[in-house]
């Protein structure tokens, strides 16, 4: 009888010093709900171009990680980084949460993307990839986003190499290219021959222009 009177006493005890604040969950629930909102928010503030509500996202001291370029450390960096990106590229951005996990002040977030990214100066493409970011709890009880990275699955995108223009030789300049010479034209390369002295090749069809006519040497 003594036993069981002790076991229960000892069980109101535990429960009245842990289990019985139902605020420390309920406040980690809330922690996460606002985490997990300021994640999904990215999607909403990129495609419509909303600066204003991308950068409500970050803490003061905010580092945004993209790949193959510097990072962007504070929120002045990362504003310029995305009104350059916007001007060049129209976005279609879904976003998915995979993981997040909170400790006191601290949440670390990671998920996957897929987009579709349309350049103002050529065709559209679509991409996936995933990324990570760490929140920050601020004194009013909001979270911001400390840092974030991310990086494509896709390998790099070709750039397109601008064609070079054919060097014109010195039978083009004079028509279409084909080797036709009658009096007119054999008289007209000559001059310009004589002018401008050929080298290889133009020089052996002045000289095949002298053969073919004479007179207009």
């Amino acid at each position: 009888m003594r036993l069981r009177i002790w076991l229960l006493l000892s069980f109101l005890c535990v429960t009245a010093c842990t289990g019985g604040d139902s605020s420390v969950g309920a406040t980690s629930q809330m922690d996460e709900m606002t985490v997990r909102e300021l994640a999904s928010s990215f999607d909403a503030a990129l495609n419509s171009k909303d600066i204003n509500a991308m950068m409500a996202r970050y803490a003061d001291g905010a580092v945004r990680m993209n790949p193959n370029t510097p990072m962007s450390v504070g929120k002045d960096a990362i504003r310029a980084w995305y009104l350059d990106d916007w001007t060049a590229n129209d976005f279609r951005v879904t976003n998915e949460i995979s993981d997040i996990r909170i400790s006191d002040d601290l949440a670390a977030v990671r998920g996957m993307y897929t987009s579709t990214v349309t350049p103002r100066s050529g065709s559209a493409y679509e991409d996936r990839g995933k990324w990570s970011a760490a929140a920050q709890k601020q004194s009013d009880g909001s979270w911001k986003m400390l840092w974030e990275i991310w990086s494509s699955d896709l390998p790099p995108r070709a750039t397109p190499r601008a064609r070079r223009k054919p060097k014109p030789t010195l039978m083009a300049a004079y028509g279409d290219g084909r080797p036709t010479f009658g009096p007119g034209r054999a008289r007209q390369l000559c001059f310009e021959a004589a002018d401008h002295p050929p080298r290889g090749s133009a020089a052996k069809s002045a000289e095949s222009a002298r053969r073919i006519s004479p007179r207009a040497a």
